[in-house]
């Protein structure tokens, strides 16, 4: 196996897996913002759960800049992901939902930073929240603080992380049992054994649309995270994880309009339409 100080003496390679399904109103807008990157040693899939609107026949556009793709069942978004990064050789592993996107120089930029900093082996950048039409509305991303993510505060996004191909050996596969807290998992796991590197720059886009699971099925993944992060704390964090949990239970009980006015007032971003 290639080490860490082995690549870094010479120019990294990265591969990008692309999980979709009945996402064709969004995946050519991600497959472009991969292939666009101008990165030279880029090996790219695209794994497609068998969708019955027109992703294959856009998929099919670009077969031959894919290292890999298929349409077919498979056991949901962690499914895909971990086909696609356990064919992957790159040096360095990212993971772009079909509805998101990579802006402009955002893979040279994590490339240049790993191959400076060899003992970086997870990065992530800020991601920008955006509207179906592409309007940003919001920014995420902060410093790492293993408290925060301990007690289910989720400050890595994972369109704008990017991690070494051994840490993905170490740590993985994704746990295909979850529907929603599978990227919050397994960057709890791998902030177990390293600590990620924050780069203070966009690095993609996030969709935010009525028909994406985390938006439509909010008060569950937000449960589902707690649950998960219940399952790693410890000490003070599991004690104030408790408090949290409760307090989740008893916002997502509220009525849509009350808790809107409470996002007001937490100054918490208005999700479009």
């Amino acid at each position: 196996m290639i080490t860490t100080r082995e690549a870094s003496a010479r120019a990294l390679t990265i591969s990008v897996v692309t999980p979709s399904y009945n996402q064709g109103r969004f995946l050519e807008r991600a497959i472009r913002s991969v292939l666009d990157q101008q990165v030279s040693d880029l090996e790219y899939f695209v794994i497609d759960g068998g969708s019955s609107d027109d992703s294959v026949e856009i998929i099919r556009r670009y077969a031959g800049d894919l290292a890999y793709w298929q349409s077919e069942r498979d056991n949901g978004q962690a499914s895909a992901v971990n086909i696609g990064w356990s064919m992957a050789s790159g040096d360095i592993l990212g993971w772009l939902n079909s509805d998101d996107f990579y802006l402009p120089g955002a893979l040279n930029t994590v490339a240049a930073y790993m191959a400076e900093h060899s003992e970086a082996l997870v990065v992530y950048g800020k991601c920008m929240f955006v509207d179906p039409a592409g309007r940003p509305f919001a920014v995420m991303g902060e410093p790492f603080d293993g408290h925060r993510l301990a007690r289910g505060r989720q400050m890595i996004p994972q369109p704008s992380t990017f991690i070494r191909r051994e840490v993905w050996q170490q740590v993985g596969p994704l746990d295909e049992s979850l529907r929603y807290a599978l990227d919050y998992d397994f960057l709890v796991r791998v902030s177990r054994i390293c600590r990620p590197q924050y780069i203070d720059r966009a690095l993609a886009g996030f969709t935010v649309h009525r028909a994406a699971k985390t938006t439509e099925d909010r008060a569950a993944a937000r449960m589902e995270t707690l649950r998960v992060a219940q399952e790693y704390a410890s000490g003070v964090d599991a004690i104030l994880l408790r408090l949290i949990t409760s307090r989740a239970r008893i916002y997502h009980a509220l009525p849509a309009a009350l808790r809107t006015r409470l996002d007001a007032i937490r100054r918490l971003p208005v999700l479009p339409d």
